[in-house]
């Protein structure tokens, strides 16, 4: 059942942890190119979370109290998105600043591709760059990667990647691990290896 317009749902976690990178986190939102999408907040914990939200009057915030293991409440979160019948999931760390053109270029890209994963700036906790295109040293914008690839090196987490309702809702009941760490590179193990290709973008 559809409980919301729009058809794009931008995934985090919030914790006690991530507050002092909050604000950043959700400006970048607020300042996408395209804002036709709901944010989805799983609350691991921090407090007077409202009080960081309401500087954003814009963003479409729908908060979620969850608890469990890391694994627990990302499964929770993605299983209420699939619930509420968004087409696209994009996934976002919270103590990160998204790219202004994210969700734009995301949500057209995987109206071809089942799973995009873009590239990455690597910063120190004051923001100051450390390595630019962080990715594309290896990759060449638009390649497609497979299983092999993900036993070298893990290019996809639950920070720049995004797929679709048809894959998550595969996948998802697949991991009875709830105890693991690496969920995202578990969970898009899981999709590659059922076939879904996933494209790089830079």
């Amino acid at each position: 059942m559809t409980l919301h317009q729009n058809q794009i749902a931008v995934i985090g976690v919030v914790y006690p942890a991530v507050k002092k990178y909050l604000y950043e986190y959700l400006e970048s939102l607020e300042n996408q190119s395209n804002n036709k999408f709901d944010l989805l907040l799983a609350n691991d914990g921090l407090t007077n979370t409202e009080e960081y939200l309401k500087h954003y009057p814009t963003l479409k915030v729908i908060l979620h109290k969850l608890t469990g293991s890391i694994t627990e409440i990302r499964i929770q979160i993605i299983q209420l998105a699939l619930e509420a019948g968004y087409k696209k999931i994009i996934f976002t760390d919270c103590d990160d600043t998204i790219a202004i053109n994210r969700i734009e270029v995301t949500e057209e890209l995987l109206d071809y591709d089942p799973i995009i994963f873009n590239d990455l700036n690597v910063t120190n906790e004051s923001g100051v760059v450390k390595e630019k295109n962080y990715f594309s040293n290896r990759l060449k914008d638009k390649s497609l990667i497979n299983s092999n690839d993900f036993l070298h090196c893990n290019m996809m987490g639950l920070s720049n990647a995004a797929t679709t309702n048809i894959v998550l809702s595969k996948i998802i009941n697949n991991i009875k691990n709830r105890t693991i760490i690496a969920f995202d590179w578990l969970l898009w193990t899981y999709a590659i290896n059922n076939g879904y290709q996933a494209k790089f973008t830079n």
